[in-house]
């Protein structure tokens, strides 16, 4: 391990970070996820060397909090002896890459392309390869983003700017040569500083290969909750209530899932449970609810975006995951997207705007409408008042 951080770098096995309950470690799942039994391992050995809480992030990791210096050689030796594999850091593909039928194209060998190259970047680069179907990756920021268009043509973003269009292998190559200029940059240089600098259309140019085209349109967004079909099977989109879990709990779903399926996180915050029978898939879902996971797309706690709050990271002014369990109960007092409780104005829980956002602050909330964690309050409310404040906006 090289030591415990706190902010500007992405946290791992490697590198722990430290926060308000100990030590935050981040788990990257294969593509295919981990068979039951390895899941019922790191949610055992998280209980047993950490506080026993397991969050899923909003690009589809494992985070597990609460370690110590002390407790994470024998962690990871546990892992290590049961097999728990990682998987890619830098390139993402989707969760159902090469099985959805849905898909445009099979985003595997472009991404291994790009990964298998890498130069050295900024802890936080990424680069999605999205191949399109039922769970597009629309939703998650990259710095640079390869869509497919057919099946042997691809979108290239850089950011959020369109360059043009580009075949598989000039792909991997553009790509390439934007993440060693990012590289040669050094520091925690990002897509978008080329991209102010150079603007988009001097970024085509340079890279060869891009042909000028037009932004293709934007799709639904994805939903991760319920049943997805495969070439084969199913899969099952199951919620973390906010993002988290007890560990018992994910032991539960482990040891309830057939032994022959693959289990991972995925963006959004919630489980892919791949490779079930419909019979199979139907009992699943009785059992998640049994357990309180998410497993109905209307969910009101969907509509709910908290982060760990006091006493879990150092940062927040005061507890989230009460306030959003007495709202998720009330659901007529939610907006009809999100809800954003953050423990402070960093809004780790959700940067985006979001119709109503409470943000702790002296024991008590600010309430922000239409902005950030970070915009001008309309006022500041106590912990009580908030269920009344939202009913007589409704």
């Amino acid at each position: 391990m090289t030591g415990f951080r706190r902010r500007g770098y992405c946290p791992s096995l490697e590198s722990p970070m430290e926060t308000g309950d100990g030590l935050l470690l981040r788990l990257t799942p294969p593509i295919g996820g981990w068979r039951p039994g390895a899941v019922a391992v790191i949610a055992g050995a998280a209980e047993r060397y950490g506080n026993a809480v397991i969050e899923m992030t909003s690009r589809g990791n494992l985070q597990l909090r609460g370690f110590r210096s002390t407790s994470i050689p024998p962690f990871v030796r546990l892992l290590e002896e049961a097999g728990v594999t990682e998987g890619r850091r830098v390139v993402v593909v989707g969760p159902l890459a090469g099985i959805d039928p849905l898909a445009v194209a099979d985003p595997r060998p472009l991404a291994s392309a790009i990964a298998g190259d890498l130069p050295r970047l900024a802890p936080k680069v990424s680069v999605v390869v999205d191949g399109g179907g039922a769970l597009h990756l629309d939703g998650l920021e990259a710095d640079i983003r390869l869509r497919a268009a057919d099946a042997k043509t691809w979108h290239l973003f850089a950011g959020p700017a369109h360059l043009g269009l580009v075949s598989e292998e000039a792909a991997s190559h553009a790509a390439l040569a934007l993440l060693r200029r990012l590289s040669a940059r050094g520091g925690f240089a990002r897509i978008r500083d080329l991209v102010a600098e150079d603007g988009a259309a001097a970024l085509r140019a340079s890279l060869g290969g891009v042909a000028e085209a037009p932004e293709p349109p934007a799709r639904p967004a994805a939903e991760p909750i319920g049943l997805h079909r495969l070439r084969r099977r199913v899969a099952l989109g199951l919620g973390a209530p906010f993002g988290r879990l007890e560990a018992p709990v994910l032991a539960e779903l482990a040891r309830a899932a057939p032994m022959d399926c693959h289990i991972r996180p995925m963006p959004g915050r919630a489980l892919l449970v791949l490779g079930l029978t419909g019979t199979q898939a139907d009992a699943l879902r009785v059992a998640s609810v049994e357990l309180g996971l998410v497993t109905r797309p209307d969910d009101p706690r969907r509509r709910i975006a908290a982060c760990p709050g006091a006493p879990d990271c150092a940062s927040a002014a005061g507890v989230t995951r009460e306030m959003a369990e007495t709202l998720a109960a009330q659901p007529d007092l939610l907006p009809d997207d999100m809800l954003h409780l953050a423990g402070c104005p960093k809004g780790c829980a959700h940067p985006a705007p979001a119709s109503i956002t409470l943000v702790c602050q002296d024991g008590k909330f600010a309430l922000v409408r239409g902005g950030t964690a970070r915009s001008a309050p309309e006022r500041i409310l106590p912990a009580d008042d908030i269920p009344s404040a939202l009913e007589r906006k409704a």
